[in-house]
C-alpha cells in the first residue's frame, strides 16, 4: 500500500509523524513523507522518501508573535496564530495534491488541513492523528481540562466550538479552497476529523479514552521514534556528570524578549541552587553572559537530554510533554498557549508536576518554589518514574498501524 503522511507544524507535530511513517514503512508499506523543509535531513536520516511541500519555511515577525502570546482569549489567540500560518499552509497545498495523487491513503495531523483537503480532492480515504485531545468533545472533561459535571461539560464544548471557529475557520479554510473544495464548518472540532479513523497520539495511561470517542477515536498511544544515537560534545557531557541538571526548554514558544526571560530563569535557578541547561529553542533563550552553573545549547535530543534532567521545566506542549513521561522525570510547566494550560493539569493530577505556571505570571519566585517543590520530594520523582515504566510497555505505533491495516481492510469493497 502506497501511504502519504503529512504534517505541518513545529518539532513536537513533526516527531511523532516521522515515528508513525517508520512503523508504516516498517510494516512493509510504501512511504511518502512530505512536509515543509526544516525537517528534511532528519526524516531522510531515518530513511523515508521525503518530499518537501511549500516555500522555505521562516519564523514569524517577533512583533506579530508578540501580540498572538499576550492575548488572554483562547479562541482569538488560536485565531491570530492561525493566521500568522495560513500563507504557509496555504503554500503546502499543491505539493500536496501532487504528491497524493497516486496514493492509496492519506495520514496526515489535525491542524494540517491542508493534507487532509488534498486527500478528500482526490477522493482517497484519510486518517487524521490528534497529538492533542482537548479539539475533541468529551462527556468528563470540559476543553479546559476541568471537569464540570455533565451538563457544565457539554455546555463548555459547545462554547469552545462555537467561539474557536469565528477565528479559526476563515484562515484554515485558505487552504480548504486552495484544494478546489468548498469551505468547511468548525473545522478544527469537527469537519477536520477524519470519518474513517481518528488516532489519538497519547497515552492511555495518562489520558483514558472517552465515552464519546468510541468508534472514531482511537487512542493507540505515543508515537516515538527510536532514541537517538546523539553523542554530546565534551562540555555538555562534563556537565551532566554529577548532580542531574534542571534542564528548561520552551521549544517553539517565542514572541517575548528573550533576555528579560532569560534573566528571570537564572535568578530561579539561583535561588534553587541548582546547575541547568537552557534550550536556546525558537524563544532564543540564553542570550547574554551566562553564570557557571547554567549552560546553553542548541538542538539536543529530547530522549538524550531529559534522561540526563533532575525534572524539566518546560512549555507544556503535547511533544515536550509526551518526552518528558517517557524519560521519567517530573516537570515545571510555564504554559503559553492552547492545549498546554490542559497538559499542566493532567500532569499535576497525575503527580509528576506542581501547578502550572502562566508564562504572563512567571516570577523568579514562583519557578523556584515550584523548583523546590518537585526537587525536594521524592514523590515527584517516583511517580514520573512509575508512569514512564506503564509508558515504555506501550507501542503506539503499532497500535496506530494495525489500526489504519484494519480501517482500510474494513472499508474495502
Amino acid at each position: 500500500m502506497r501511504i502519504c503522511v503529512t504534517t505541518f507544524g513545529s518539532e513536537g507535530d513533526i516527531q511523532p509523524y516521522l515515528a508513525l511513517a517508520g512503523g508504516l514503512r516498517e510494516a512493509g508499506h510504501e512511504v511518502v513523507f512530505a512536509s515543509i523543509d526544516r525537517y528534511a535531513e532528519r526524516a531522510r536520516a531515518l530513511g523515508l522518501t521525503y518530499v518537501t511541500v511549500g516555500r522555505p519555511w521562516v519564523d514569524r515577525p517577533a512583533a506579530e508573535a508578540t501580540a498572538a502570546f499576550r492575548e488572554r482569549n483562547p479562541a482569538k489567540q488560536a485565531g491570530m496564530f492561525t493566521r500568522l500560518l495560513e500563507e504557509d499552509l496555504a503554500a503546502t497545498v499543491p505539493g500536496l495534491l501532487e504528491v497524493t495523487r497516486d496514493v492509496d491513503l492519506v495520514v496526515s495531523h489535525a491542524f494540517n488541513v491542508a493534507g487532509t483537503a488534498a486527500a478528500r480532492a482526490h477522493r482517497k480515504p484519510v486518517v487524521v492523528g490528534h497529538l492533542f485531545h482537548n479539539t475533541l468533545r468529551q462527556r468528563r472533561s470540559s476543553p479546559f481540562g476541568i471537569h464540570l459535571g455533565s451538563l457544565g461539560n457539554a455546555l463548555m464544548w459547545r462554547m469552545a466550538e462555537a467561539m474557536t471557529r469565528q477565528h479559526t475557520d476563515p484562515p484554515l479554510n485558505r487552504a480548504v479552497v486552495a484544494a478546489g473544495l468548498a469551505p468547511w464548518r468548525d473545522i478544527l472540532f469537527r469537519s477536520g476529523h477524519s470519518e474513517l479513523l481518528n488516532l489519538v497520539a497519547i497515552s492511555p495511561s495518562i489520558v483514558p479514552p472517552d465515552p464519546l470517542w468510541e468508534g472514531r477515536y482511537l487512542v493507540s498511544g505515543y508515537w516515538f521514534t527510536p532514541p537517538s544515537q546523539f553523542t554530546p560534545d565534551a562540555r555538555l557531557a562534563s556537565f551532566v556528570e554529577g548532580e542531574r541538571p534542571v534542564v528548561v526548554t520552551f521549544g517553539s514558544m517565542g514572541g517575548e524578549d528573550p533576555r528579560e526571560k532569560t534573566a528571570t530563569l537564572v535568578e530561579a535557578l539561583r535561588r534553587s541552587g541548582r546547575k541547568a541547561i537552557l534550550q536556546a529553542g525558537w524563544g532564543n533563550l540564553g542570550e547574554g553572559e551566562l553564570p557557571p552553573n547554567v549552560l546553553r545549547v542548541g538542538f539536543v535530543s529530547h530522549d538524550w537530554l531529559f534522561s540526563h534532567a533532575a525534572c524539566v521545566v518546560h512549555h507544556g506542549g503535547a511533544g515536550t510533554t509526551a518526552a518528558t513521561l517517557r524519560a521519567g522525570v517530573p516537570s515545571v510547566v510555564v504554559w503559553h498557549l492552547g492545549d498546554q494550560p490542559v497538559w499542566g493539569r493532567i500532569l499535576e493530577r497525575h503527580g509528576v508536576a506542581p501547578r502550572a505556571i502562566a508564562h504572563t505570571r512567571l516570577t523568579a519566585e514562583r519557578l523556584s518554589e515550584a523548583l523546590g517543590h518537585v526537587l525536594d520530594e521524592k514523590g515527584f520523582g517516583e511517580r514520573a518514574r512509575k508512569l514512564a515504566e506503564r509508558i515504555h510497555q506501550e507501542d503506539g505505533v503499532t497500535t496506530a498501524v494495525r489500526a489504519i491495516e484494519g480501517a482500510l481492510k474494513a472499508r474495502a469493497p
